[in-house]
């Protein structure tokens, strides 16, 4: 293999058989989850997914604007729909299959995470009141916490327009492995926060989580449009996509150490601020390596990546 081919940018190449196999997957696999969501929710007696219909023109016109940059052809614009198309794809299943599975019934396993963490001397309310002492700290951290969401898009465009195609196809498949082994334990181990087990005075959205979780586990008819809260404990979910963000990025080679610092700054403010125990922290990073290894053989076993890329390795 030549230099130049090597430094060929991956949507240079043309047209792949990678990219049938990998969407022709893509759209089986969500079928399938959809399917299961709904199943599920018949089950579990969770009603109103109605709503989610209303995603429907928005994904209608990614595609019809992916086929457009298809035929022109552009194709950055191509892998820019097309990781969008599965991220609005992905929001919707994997946030109704957290849903479902958190009708599961059960008691909260809070107590059990908390011991956990004794048993490793360590204590959530110690870290919060620990920030709490600096102002300047505590807002920073929180500022740190909600930066996640600005992270997670940046992984999934920049790659994109800096020529690579695999990177983005990585992190939609990581996700979607995490979101399922998220959503599993969240049906095994479900966990409101530290605030219900340790000295720590909630904030609205963690007292609203905690009321959520309640009416989750309630028996009865439950529609959506009451479940406003989400998976907040173990594992911690902020904690495995600020991982698979920092990968992302990563691929861009300078954007590489402020990526990875960014990442453990956001994975210590989930504790400074008050969101999970240190358990979940551990658990999240097992599930995003799990989630990493899994993508990685996947892609080698159904050569998802452009042939000239597997034959370099």
């Amino acid at each position: 293999m030549t230099t130049d081919s090597v430094r060929t940018p991956e949507f240079a190449k043309g047209n792949n058989p990678s990219d049938i196999q990998f969407n022709g997957f893509m759209v089986i696999l969500m079928g399938a989850l959809a399917t299961f969501d709904l199943l599920l929710a018949r089950q579990v007696r969770l009603f109103g997914f109605g709503t989610l219909l209303e995603a429907i023109p928005s994904l209608l016109v990614l595609f019809g604007v992916l086929c457009y940059c298809i035929g022109r052809p552009l194709p950055k614009l191509v892998g820019f729909c097309e990781v969008t198309f599965y991220g609005v794809l992905l929001y919707g299943v994997l946030g109704a299959l957290a849903l479902g599975t958190g009708r599961v019934q059960g008691a909260l396993k809070d107590a059990q995470l908390a011991a956990i963490d004794r048993f490793f001397h360590f204590q959530t309310a110690a870290v919060v009141h620990l920030v709490e002492r600096s102002p300047a700290l505590n807002h920073a951290m929180t500022l740190i916490y909600a930066s996640l969401a600005v992270f997670a898009v940046l992984a999934i465009f920049v790659p994109v327009f800096a020529g690579q195609k695999a990177t983005p196809r990585k992190l939609v498949l990581r996700v979607t492995f995490a979101g399922l082994a998220t959503a599993a334990l969240f049906a095994v181990v479900p966990a409101a926060g530290p605030w219900t087990t340790e000295d720590i005075r909630p904030s609205r959205e963690q007292a609203q989580i905690s009321d959520c979780l309640t009416r989750m586990k309630a028996p009865g008819d439950m529609d959506i449009a009451n479940a406003n809260g989400g998976i907040v404990a173990f594992p911690s979910f902020h904690v495995i996509l600020a991982i698979l963000s920092a990968c992302a990025l990563g691929s861009v080679r300078y954007l590489r150490i402020p990526s990875w610092i960014l990442c453990t700054l956001i994975c210590i403010s989930t504790m400074t601020t008050g969101w999970h125990y240190g358990i979940d922290v551990m658990g999240g990073i097992a599930v995003a390596v799990v989630a990493i290894a899994a993508s990685n053989r996947l892609f080698a076993v159904l050569r998802f990546l452009p042939t000239p890329l597997l034959n370099s390795r």
